[in-house]
């Protein structure tokens, strides 16, 4: 800002300081939510709220480290069989996949027994 301040005047530091509290928007509220999601198989959902949650636990030192907490809750709740419903809640598998989505989780069909033939007849 400050170079575009003194090479190109005010109007030019302004374009700047929007363009970069734009960019930082977008990266940290869009991005980062989705890439850290298909790493750790999380949904963008499960980041985003677990970003607000350990803020509110543990302040500006919870937004650091909220990623990482998030996925060892996940790894100690598929240790047990009786709270991996919520693990599989968390992640992203768990998302049903929309039409012409190849990106999802593929969806394993359910074969159904073939009909008894009639007997009788």
């Amino acid at each position: 800002m400050l170079l575009a301040w003194i090479g190109h005047g005010w109007g030019a530091a302004l374009i700047v300081i929007i363009g970069s509290v734009v960019i930082n928007l977008i990266g940290d509220n869009v991005l980062t939510p989705r890439l850290a999601g298909k790493a750790l198989n999380m949904s963008t959902a499960t980041v985003f709220l677990s970003f607000i949650f350990w803020s509110w636990v543990f302040g500006t030192l919870g937004a650091l480290i909220s990623i990482p907490l998030t996925a060892i809750v996940v790894a100690a709740l598929e240790s047990f069989d009786e709270t991996r419903w919520l693990a599989t809640l968390m992640s992203a598998d768990a998302i049903p996949a929309a039409p012409g989505d190849e990106t999802a989780a593929p969806v394993i069909p359910v074969e159904t027994p073939p009909a008894k033939p009639e007997q009788g007849k």
